[in-house]
């Protein structure tokens, strides 16, 4: 093993790779994809279908949560079918049937449909998302359309219920930090939907067809084009409006100060670790310690820990204040 080997960093680095390693490489798309054709931006589709494999790789941080939520996908499905054999009242089927409008060339994967147990017919096609911070906040289909990301869903349930012929659809949300936390947002087929995402996709065919960029109009929204992939290809002519400036030297050399120092980071959150690693067994136990105040010395240097009481089992916590100059440090109020 070498010496300059560092496990944390060995496990960090080879879950990013590993993150990477289970994403697709950007690619040409073969048709208009479900999970997309509700997108704002007919040149981004074109692109999609011409440019595809010339996208910006995606983060390792995004290719993980990508991850997560396949295997979000993985244990949900198996839960709806547990609730659905509880209940008796519905059955899961038509798991990741792959779809085709070969007219519109429209593709996608639904999630499965859910079916009366007693009749057997289709009661809605469902999709599972995983949620994170937003999962409180997404109620109802107005709230779907009120945030860019799940807008996209509302277009991929919209194109299945075209596709599968089954006019209901729920997009199934799990919270990503409690995989029974389940809400579901059912809708009904909206045909003026429908039929601007069959437009949508004809005109993005016939570029294609044409090899003709310019017959698939662009968008220069910042919100969308910021971080798009295709962007460094599209070059959108984006327009943000100023917020203002700020003149103050200070405020200039902090900000430059800030990137000298923000190669420091990782140094600093390692030495901070290493430190804590003493921190705990010196203090001794936490029995006890609500309310009080100790100090804690290494070097010249002395930091405060504070006993706090938190939820109602009044569990004593170690409330930690920054490290300082002895001759500079004051006890905490």
């Amino acid at each position: 093993m070498a010496d300059s080997f560092s496990l944390p960093n060995a496990i960090r680095e080879g879950a990013m790779s590993l993150a990477m390693s289970r994403t697709s490489p950007p690619a040409k798309a073969a048709s208009n994809r479900s999970y997309e054709i509700g997108h704002p931006c007919h040149r981004y589709l074109y692109l999609k279908r011409t440019a595809g494999d010339q996208a910006k790789p995606i983060p390792p941080s995004l290719a993980g949560i990508f991850y997560t939520g396949s295997l979000v996908h993985e244990v949900t499905f198996k839960n709806l079918m547990d609730i659905g054999s509880a209940t008796g009242l519905f059955d899961v089927t038509s798991r990741e049937v792959p779809l085709d409008w070969v007219k519109y060339r429209i593709t996608g994967h639904i999630d499965g449909m859910l079916v009366d147990r007693d009749t057997r017919q289709p009661i809605c096609g469902f999709d599972i998302k995983s949620v994170g911070q937003k999962f409180d906040s997404l109620n109802t289909l107005e709230d779907l359309m009120g945030w860019r990301y799940s807008r996209l869903w509302v277009g991929q349930g919209t194109s299945y219920m075209l596709l599968t012929e089954v006019p209901r659809f729920a997009n199934v949300l799990v919270r990503k930090n409690n995989l029974l936390d389940i809400k579901v947002i059912e809708y009904d087929l909206d045909f003026d939907l429908g039929e601007s995402l069959i437009g949508k996709a004809e005109i993005v065919n016939a570029a294609v067809d044409a090899g003709d960029p310019e017959k698939a109009p662009k968008i220069n929204d910042p919100e969308w084009c910021i971080d798009c992939p295709l962007a460094h290809i599209c070059m959108p002519e984006i327009h943000i409006p100023e917020g203002g400036h700020i003149e103050a030297e200070e405020a200039i050399e902090a900000v430059e100060r800030m990137f000298q120092l923000k190669p420091s980071v990782s140094e600093y959150d390692a030495c901070k670790r290493l430190v804590d690693k003493y921190v705990k067994p010196a203090l001794g136990p936490a029995d006890g310690m609500a309310g009080t105040v100790k100090t804690l010395a290494v070097g010249m240097y002395q930091k405060f820990f504070k006993g706090t009481k938190r939820h109602e089992a009044a569990r004593a916590e170690r409330d930690t204040f920054y490290w300082r100059e002895i001759n500079a440090a004051e006890p905490p109020e």
